[in-house]
């Protein structure tokens, strides 16, 4: 009787083990999908910020007075104002983005 008992306690203890496991690795990939989450929408505003400022450059750059200069992100004759900068910007921001995007659909 005392070894059935014993047993039934060792099956429960390797039960609430197991439980405990399960539930802590399904509370790590929750807070990974909200890592990802994160991430994918901090690149979504990265990108509408560089088209923002990319405009706001484009809008200005033949203005005569250069006070409307001031408040651009991207400065005349820099590296950032090439048209291959901005492209290589919104490229690495769309494969960010395409990779988060597989991440997130490839968990279970």
């Amino acid at each position: 009787m005392r070894k059935s008992m014993c047993w039934c306690f060792s099956s429960v203890l390797t039960l609430t083990t197991h439980l405990v496991l399960f539930i802590g690795l399904n509370g790590v990939r929750a807070l990974s999908l909200v890592a990802l989450i994160l991430v994918f929408s901090s690149t979504i505003l990265v990108i509408v910020n560089n088209i923002k400022a990319v405009n706001a450059f484009d809008a200005h750059k033949n203005a005569t007075d250069h006070a409307s200069m001031i408040d651009c992100d991207y400065i005349e004759y820099a590296a950032h104002s090439q048209f291959i900068v901005k492209l290589s910007n919104l490229s690495c921001s769309g494969v960010a983005l395409f990779l988060t995007s597989q991440l997130v659909l490839s968990g279970p």
